[in-house]
């Protein structure tokens, strides 16, 4: 009795006719482009796994799945592109909270606003600081022993190790 009533069950959640198979149907292609699995799929709806397999397989189903799909495809571009036009009115006001903080008294906040204004610039972050002396050396004076040893440590400090 309990296999007849699942099958009744069944039968009339596919039927055409049934509003309620209408509905479950179209609450479950919702859930699979959501990226339920079957199973939690057929939880949810209240139906055999099975039910959400014909269902999902079938034309109309495929034809529904596909357009909710679809559907989601557009809320995710829709929310995106408000995200991307909140940021970028807000910009302006966290561009200038870091250009307040470059003149912060604590050295750990001056340091991170300006890191972070010169990366949003497009500046490349670099740990090699390159100087030019000020002033001329005369490398005349000095022996060839004083020579080497300088080009041994100019060598060792090149290196990134």
């Amino acid at each position: 009795m309990g296999k007849k009533n699942s099958t009744t069950t069944q039968q009339n959640l596919t039927q055409p006719g049934s509003r309620r198979g209408e509905d479950a149907r179209k609450a479950a292609m919702l859930l699979l482009a959501e990226g339920l699995t079957v199973t939690a799929t057929a939880a949810a709806v209240g139906v055999n796994r099975d039910t959400v397999r014909v269902w999902r397989d079938s034309p109309a189903g495929q034809l529904e799945l596909d357009a909710a799909r679809k559907a989601r495809a557009a809320q995710f571009a829709d929310a995106a592109d408000q995200a991307r036009r909140i940021l970028r009115e807000a910009a302006p006001k966290a561009a200038q909270r870091l250009v307040t903080r470059l003149g912060s008294k604590v050295p750990f906040e001056a340091i991170t606003a300006a890191e972070a204004l010169l990366s949003r610039t497009g500046l490349p972050r670099t740990t090699k600081v390159e100087t030019s002396p000020e002033e001329e050396y005369d490398l005349s004076k000095l022996s060839d022993a004083q020579r080497a040893a300088l080009d041994e440590l100019l060598t060792l400090a090149r290196r990134d190790g």
